[in-house]
């Protein structure tokens, strides 16, 4: 697995915390796990961007977060070790 493939999980993980139905709306126990992440809902209308998408000149992989306030936030993933080969 490599840096950019927790990216992408992690990307897709914000993606469906970003959409959810509007609080009035029937509750959904197949979507209750997003309760349990984000409880106040501050990750109900983020945007979430790649550093590649948005243009940033690193080769790093990475998300800027974006939430409704305007507030912004960048996650650099870096592998900080690699695997090793199992030992029989």
């Amino acid at each position: 697995m490599t840096g950019h493939d927790i990216q992408a999980i992690l990307e897709n993980l914000l993606d469906a915390l970003s959409n959810r139905p509007a609080p009035d709306d029937e509750p959904d126990d197949a979507e209750a796990w997003k309760d349990d992440i984000d409880g106040d809902g501050a990750l109900a209308e983020c945007a979430v961007t790649s550093f590649a998408d948005g243009g940033y000149l690193t080769r790093d992989a990475g998300l800027v977060v974006r939430l409704a306030d305007g507030s912004e936030f960048q996650v650099t993933i870096v592998q900080s070790r690699h695997a090793t080969a199992e030992r029989e």
